[in-house]
């Protein structure tokens, strides 16, 4: 029995190398989410390929002259927790944040997601090139417009801490 050859896009998609040059083109979102349920083999190879998982910031990225000062801060975890971010800008009172501003406060039906012990985020770098100068340490105190986040006091560090940095 002859067998019809692959076309050029069975050929590319089956091709190890050139999928993971495919999928380092995706957003972290969609390669986190929807790429892995495509198929196995797309999972497979994006849970075991160095680049794609330092581009889903769950390992650190090879520091090249290029990237030496560059930090990049991780998307997902900037948009499910903007304040424990370095972008965050704080209030005119200080460094204070409402938790009803979380996604998984805001959206309760989200919170079973996030509380999961295997949940992708509790594995994720906060940036690439994950150096770590300083931490904040964070308290939890009420106000007028209901609970918030106080910052407390800064902790220098030269080791690396996996959240929270900044």
């Amino acid at each position: 029995m002859n067998l019809p050859s692959p076309s050029p896009t069975q050929h590319t998609l089956n091709t190890p190398e050139l999928l993971e040059l495919i999928l380092t083109q995706l957003d972290p979102r969609t390669l986190l989410t929807a790429a892995q349920l495509t198929c196995r083999t797309w999972r497979t190879l994006i849970q075991t390929s160095l680049p794609l998982q330092e581009a889903l910031f769950f390992r650190p990225a090879k520091v090249t002259p290029t990237t030496a000062s560059k930090s990049t801060v991780n998307p997902l975890l900037a948009w499910a927790f903007p304040p424990f971010t370095p972008h965050y800008t704080p209030s005119e009172n200080g460094w204070t944040f409402p938790f009803h501003t979380l996604d998984f406060i805001a959206r309760p039906e989200k919170q079973p997601a996030y509380m999961r012990p295997e949940a992708s985020w509790r594995r994720m770098l906060v940036q690439q090139r994950p150096a770590v100068r300083s931490v904040g340490l964070l308290t939890s105190c009420s106000g007028m417009a209901g609970e918030e986040v106080c910052l407390v006091s800064w902790v220098c560090s030269s080791s690396t801490l996996p959240f929270l940095a900044f």
